[in-house]
């Protein structure tokens, strides 16, 4: 188990991890490499240091989004056919007191929402609606760095040529807008540039993959397209340049294991050289309520290939979570989705450094772009190298730190075992994978499910 002798394996009481985190199990191995780890920042062979505990936010409606502003942290979601929100409490845990819900958007038929920021600070939404048919429509909310309403349009109303649940949308400097796909399985998918109050004509996007229920991120100056291949399938990434011509992909990467596929990755953040993807995904033969499954965290490497894999969830049957997102902050992911109709947040710690690519190039530490809330600079490090802000006492034994860092360097495939002890503090999380990037595998998915 990644070199750890014999008889070092043990039940460690609850610790309180990084700053201001949850009480979480520590993982089951000796304590003493725990708190090294702890104090020489050492990444353990993977991206993802830890993964919190579940937190169920106390509201009931779907589509939940942090967003942070001059005044603290506030969660928005869709309830009632609006776009509503309320003050998100970080202290003792996650919450939110629903009795400060307020309306954003004054509307009661919206079903579906994406709201993202603007490099200008301000916000972007699009919402979906059914006029004649389920998911016939869909609108444009244009909000202020306050998330005060200045200006909406319609999209398309009453247009079953497309489907407008799930909208993917980009708020960037060259890119600001949703894509919409056609109804059937092979159907293209179109672009809808929003920019200064108007709604531009529809562009096909060449071979996308289905874009309800996908990721959108502008990444220097070209568009990234992160999406399914169908439902319960594999991972989909295109890029797009001037005039969204298709500049880099098709690019079909197998996620998961060969009997088990994504669907839904719609979180979508840059960090250094990698894109971290929050998506659902379960095993082909799952029974499952509805499109519900268990939320995963992929690691992207530059040539776009799956690198880490972290299972965020550890929900049971029959009932799962539902539309992923993730929110940016410095060195942790907010990363949310519903369960039962109940918003729900894990919150995962970084290694920023193991992100960062190659020292000195572009993509450092500081490199961060986000589709789910503003990103904060990543929080000083201690003074003893602690990745967490934290105060910890030095515990030794310190002679282990240059066996565990060069250990740390090292990408382990799944028939290796335990990518990481590291990966061994995600709380209630339990599965962490790193993966070579092997071809599509053939799975037998049903393509072109609505994920709603």
């Amino acid at each position: 188990m990644n070199g750890i002798p014999p008889g070092r394996l043990r039940e460690t009481p609850l610790v309180r991890l990084g700053d201001g985190g949850s009480l979480s199990p520590a993982r089951r191995y000796a304590p003493e490499v725990w708190a090294l780890t702890l104090v020489t920042g050492v990444s353990l062979a993977s991206s993802i240091l830890e993964v919190s505990e579940r937190h169920d936010l106390g509201v009931a409606g779907t589509f939940a989004r942090p967003v942070r502003l001059d005044g603290g942290w506030w969660l928005t979601w869709g309830a009632g056919g609006d776009l509503v929100r309320v003050p998100l409490i970080e202290d003792y845990g996650w919450w939110a007191p629903d009795r400060d819900r307020v309306s954003l958007l004054g509307r009661s038929d919206l079903v579906d929402h994406a709201l993202v920021p603007c490099p200008d600070g301000s916000w972007l939404h699009v919402g979906s609606a059914g006029v004649l048919e389920r998911d016939d429509s869909s609108y444009v909310h244009w909000l202020d760095p306050d998330l005060v309403l200045v200006d909406e349009a319609v999209i398309e109303e009453a247009a079953p040529e497309r489907v407008h649940n799930d909208p993917a949308v980009v708020c960037g400097e060259d890119f600001v807008g949703v894509a919409h796909t056609g109804p059937e399985p092979l159907d293209p998918s179109w672009f809808f540039t929003l920019q200064d109050g108007e709604v531009g004509a529809p562009q096909e996007l060449e071979g996308s993959p289905r874009t309800n229920g996908a990721g959108l991120l502008e990444v220097d100056g070209e568009l990234v397209l992160v999406g399914a291949w169908g439902y319960v399938s594999d991972l989909q990434v295109n890029v797009y340049g001037e005039g969204l011509a298709l500049v880099d992909g098709p690019h079909r990467r197998a996620a998961l294991g060969d009997d088990e596929g994504i669907w839904w990755p719609t979180g979508v953040v840059r960090v250094g050289d990698h894109l971290l993807v929050a998506t659902m995904g379960k095993g082909l033969d799952d029974a499952w309520t509805a499109d519900t499954g268990q939320v995963w965290l992929l690691v992207l490497d530059a040539d776009h290939e799956v690198v880490e894999e972290v299972q965020v969830s550890q929900l049971s049957l029959p009932e799962g979570a539902m539309r992923p997102w993730l929110t940016l902050d410095g060195d942790r992911l907010l990363v949310t989705a519903d369960v039962e109709v109940q918003p729900v947040l894990w919150e995962v710690r970084l290694d920023l450094d193991a992100l960062a690519g190659d020292p000195g190039s572009p993509g450092d530490s500081g490199d961060v772009e986000d589709t789910g809330g503003e990103a904060s600079r990543p929080p000083p490090r201690a003074e003893a190298g602690c990745g967490c802000s934290g105060p910890i006492a030095p515990v030794g034994p310190w002679a282990w730190a240059p066996w565990l860092a060069a250990l740390g360097r090292r990408r382990r495939t799944p028939a290796q075992g335990p990518r990481s002890l590291a990966s061994l503090l995600s709380g209630t999380s339990g599965s962490t994978r790193s993966t070579s990037g092997s071809s599509s595998s053939q799975r037998a998915a049903t393509s072109g499910s609505r994920a709603s």
